[in-house]
């Protein structure tokens, strides 16, 4: 075993960057700084806030953001032991607004080994939802308003494994005071028969919000069947041929007070998912022989983070997650994160998970990432 292949380098480096990040930008400047100005620490980990994090104005009308990030990680499982470094995020993103209440996005993004090459993620043309204009009615590729997945870590939380969802929609919403409602529907790819051939608009979802403070939101949404996410939608289809469908619920609260901050999120299907395939197997004379077989699930992730901003521009987080019914993620997974800010564009993280699986061993990862965006 290599000196790499221990781990050691991702913490090293990470506390490195964070040690060199103190140091002042220009050694000429001799002069005292002007008072600090109070920040936040921005996680931009949330998919909406991914997506709308910092725009820069080309002209009136029309605004770009670019979101880079870089990654080094470790991880141990059993005899499992693995490290790696890849260039993870290439995204830029377009809004324009060509007049009052008439607005549309488009978000270009290159993941390494999962988008190859760059893909559109999103792209949505939306009239209403301003300041003088409460409704909308938004159209096109976007991720549903399902669940709200915010988070201090670099590593996706189970709440956005499982019900990260994203199609082509249409939606209205409404938004009054501190309270925002939406709802929409989508035709999905799962049918429950999946030879028929006919395909329709059957698929729904719906959204509410309330914000009473700007330190606190929380939320309730609605996906007519979980097993149109990500996560699951390309294996039922390809598994099932018959298929029962389950109605999806995800629940949020996210708060600060001070220096502390706490945020709590709930996804999962109401009810099993049935499905009913065929497995192939082969008798004495090597002959092909079909048999039928059931089998249903029911998923489901939480996620509880709670942190504290050590100064203006760094915090520090702890969280405690959990699944069920869900391959290959552990039982729970708990860990710690630190954030530091890096002007108004940069963030360097470090991270340390423990996951906690119900048959397979126990899994640590360490993990660090560099982010820039403009």
């Amino acid at each position: 075993m290599t000196w790499i292949q221990t781990g050691r380098l991702i913490p090293i480096l990470g506390l490195i960057f964070l040690f060199l990040s103190r140091l002042p930008l220009h050694a000429q400047e001799t002069t005292a700084p002007a008072p600090a100005t109070p920040q936040t620490i921005n996680p931009y980990h949330g998919l909406q806030d991914q997506k709308q994090l910092a725009g820069q104005t080309l002209i009136p009308g029309l605004d770009t953001s670019i979101l880079l990030e870089f990654e080094g990680q470790w991880f141990k499982q059993g005899d499992v032991d693995f490290s790696d470094l890849i260039f993870s995020t290439f995204q830029f993103a377009v809004a324009i607004q060509p007049v009052e209440g008439l607005s549309g996005r488009a978000v270009m993004l290159w993941e390494q080994g999962e988008t190859e090459p760059v893909e559109l993620d999103e792209g949505i043309v939306q009239y209403g939802d301003t300041d003088t204009i409460p409704w909308w009615i938004r159209g096109g590729r976007r991720y549903l308003p399902f669940g709200s997945y915010f988070t201090h870590f670099i590593s996706d939380p189970f709440t956005l494994t499982l019900g990260e969802t994203r199609a082509t929609t249409l939606s209205a919403g409404y938004r009054w005071q501190a309270f925002s409602i939406e709802a929409g529907g989508f035709n999905g790819n799962l049918d429950s028969n999946q030879e028929d051939t006919r395909d329709h608009v059957d698929n729904g979802f719906a959204a509410f919000t309330w914000t009473p403070a700007d330190t606190f939101e929380c939320g309730l949404s609605v996906l007519s069947d979980l097993g149109e996410s990500l996560a699951l939608r390309e294996g039922l289809y390809y598994e099932a041929q018959q298929y029962g469908e389950a109605v999806g619920l995800a629940a949020y609260a996210s708060g600060s007070y001070g220096r502390f901050h706490v945020d709590l999120e709930l996804v999962g299907a109401l009810d099993d998912i049935d499905l009913q395939g065929t497995i192939i197997t082969y008798d004495e004379n090597d002959e092909p022989v079909g048999s039928t077989y059931h089998r249903s699930f029911r998923p489901m992730a939480w996620n509880s983070e709670i942190g504290v901003r050590l100064t203006d521009i760094m915090d520090w987080s702890f969280k405690l997650e959990g699944s069920d019914d869900l391959a290959g993620l552990p039982r729970t997974r708990f860990g710690t994160a630190i954030n530091r800010k890096q002007g108004e564009h940069g963030v360097i993280r470090m991270e340390y998970l423990f996951g906690d699986h119900e048959t397979d061993p126990d899994s640590q990862t360490i993990s660090l990432q560099l982010g820039i965006t403009l």
